[in-house]
């Protein structure tokens, strides 16, 4: 990896971490790359488990819906399921794109896990 792309890199991992309020690491600390990337995990958990919240709730509404599709219901039950599984579903979408970015960030940790490696590598 030449200057350029690690500059790259660490500045882009630099804006997520800002983003996120995590702490400012030590760029050439391979113990701060590791502890950002025991970050992400977890927060790839946690995210992974709020989709999959969002989800059941909008099948569980549309489920609701279907089976109440006989019996009308009134105006108020209408809108609350309405806006329940918009709600949910755009919830959804929010925690996708979430795990998107956490993606691009654990590819960055990744590559600069990789360099470090490299340069202790030639240090031997």
């Amino acid at each position: 990896m030449n200057a350029s792309q690690r500059s790259f890199l660490i500045r882009e991992l630099e804006r997520f971490i800002t983003l996120h309020g995590i702490g400012h690491p030590h760029h050439d600390n391979g113990e701060a790359i590791e502890e950002i990337a025991h970050y992400s995990l977890r927060r790839k958990k946690f995210i992974l488990y709020e989709a999959t919240t969002w989800g059941v709730i909008t099948v569980v509404c549309l489920c609701m819906l279907v089976l109440f599709r006989k019996k009308p219901l009134n105006a108020s039950a209408t809108l609350l399921y309405a806006t329940m599984i918009f709600g949910s579903f755009g919830l959804l979408l929010r925690a996708m794109y979430a795990l998107g970015r956490n993606r691009k960030f654990r590819l960055i940790v990744k590559l600069l896990q990789l360099d470090e490696k490299e340069k202790t590598r030639q240090w031997q």
